[in-house]
């Protein structure tokens, strides 16, 4: 008679284990097989610790006590092993499940601890906008706990939610008892619809509720002022003298050509090119802007490359500018001089990037050839500077009124 087969039993692709700790107490965790292998052809596995342990059986409570842990973590395993199953069938795991007790504030609070360690890792000229971005989160912190209390759970976040906390920041008052500015309200709701974006794009939730929001429902950004410098007040500038001569290169500098202070901390010789056109020489920058990733090629005009220092003999690697390292320092330097040349508007690094928009487009430049210059993604972004042309132009024009 011929001998039945084996059935081969299919090896579980999660595992039970135990390790033995100094006081006596077994920790319990899940050896995980996701069915792949290294180069090698040595299976890959990962573990997973569950926080769950087992004591010494002195007596009958201990047992049952073992028990039910036991029981637990035989319950974990089949969760895994549910997972592991539905995404080798496509199907993507639902992060409510292993979420579902993570409070709204607690999932701020890791975004916080987040930040906090990366600006440990981050440069010094990095550091105070990553310390601006805490602030932000631990005020919106506060606010959603002023808004619903610390019990909210992070899956329990849907739109109605999200639309009063749109409506409690627009009645809420600051710590002197005022109304919130129009900025404050729209960047304090910004902030909470990043951290929603964070929940989903760390699988914590599956969606932000904020999508299903009309845009006209939203709190609009507020319109903001792009202050520039007239050829009046750049020749200003220009003229007067200030303390730190690498600040005021570097300003020039991007006055005709556009870039960004961060760009131009970063710029080095070697980003810098000169090419041939129909005969006549151009120079050059390669950037890889800083704020979005993407790569721009930089005409540099004459007026650009006057306030390019010396190289004096630096080598490709080394910087065109050497700044100050605190942004605040470079600041504080711009707010002065500006000052000391009699200029009274507000004026900031970034100034010199609006002031060449304005100057290009006063000039004649089109809008769409402005927008590549400046390196941005949308010619929407750079339409507000088209509007100031615009007014520019009205108020030009009012001047012929009653003349005659």
């Amino acid at each position: 008679m011929a001998r039945p087969k084996k059935v081969l039993k299919a090896k579980e692709p999660v595992k039970i284990r135990f390790k033995a700790l100094a006081n006596g107490n077994q920790a319990i965790y899940l050896d995980i097989y996701r069915g792949k292998k290294c180069k090698e052809g040595e299976k890959i596995r990962e573990y997973k610790f569950l926080d769950l342990y087992l004591i010494p059986e002195i007596d009958s409570a201990s047992k049952v006590k073992n028990q039910n842990t036991l029981e637990e973590a035989v319950a974990e395993k089949n969760k895994m092993i549910e997972a592991l199953k539905n995404a080798k069938n496509g199907i993507a795991p639902n992060p409510a499940d292993e979420y579902k007790n993570l409070l709204l504030i607690d999932w701020v609070g890791v975004l916080i601890e987040k930040k906090e360690k990366e600006m440990e890792k981050a440069e010094v000229e990095n550091k105070a906008k990553i310390q601006k971005r805490i602030q932000l989160y631990q005020a919106v912190k506060k606010l959603l706990i002023s808004y619903k209390g610390e019990k909210i759970l992070l899956a329990n976040v849907d739109k109605e939610y999200c639309l009063g906390f749109m409506d409690f920041l627009k009645s809420a008052k600051s710590a002197y008892g005022r109304k919130f500015e129009k900025s404050t309200t729209w960047l304090y709701n910004s902030t909470f619809i990043t951290i929603m974006k964070d929940a989903v794009r760390n699988k914590v939730r599956l969606t932000n509720p904020y999508d299903e929001i009309d845009r006209k429902d939203k709190i609009a950004a507020p319109k903001t002022d792009r202050p520039y410098l007239s050829a009046e007040e750049l020749k200003l500038m220009i003229d007067t003298d200030i303390k730190s001569h690498s600040v005021k290169q570097a300003f020039l500098f991007g006055c005709f050509c556009g870039l960004r202070l961060s760009d131009i901390e970063k710029l080095t010789w070697g980003d810098i090119r000169k090419d041939s056109v129909d005969g006549k020489e151009r120079w050059r920058a390669d950037v890889v802007m800083k704020k979005t990733g993407h790569k721009i090629v930089v005409s540099l005009s004459d007026e650009a490359r006057k306030w390019i220092p010396e190289r004096n003999g630096k080598s490709n690697d080394e910087k065109v500018f050497i700044l100050p390292p605190a942004i605040t320092s470079i600041e504080r330097f711009v707010k002065i001089w500006a000052a000391k040349a009699g200029i009274e508007k507000k004026v900031t690094f970034h100034t010199s990037r609006h002031t060449f928009a304005t100057l290009m487009l006063t000039l004649g430049a089109d809008l769409y050839t402005v927008s590549k210059m400046l390196g941005h993604q949308d010619l929407k972004t750079t339409q507000i500077y088209a509007d100031i042309i615009d007014k520019k132009k009205d108020q030009a024009v009012d001047l012929v009124n009653g003349i005659f």
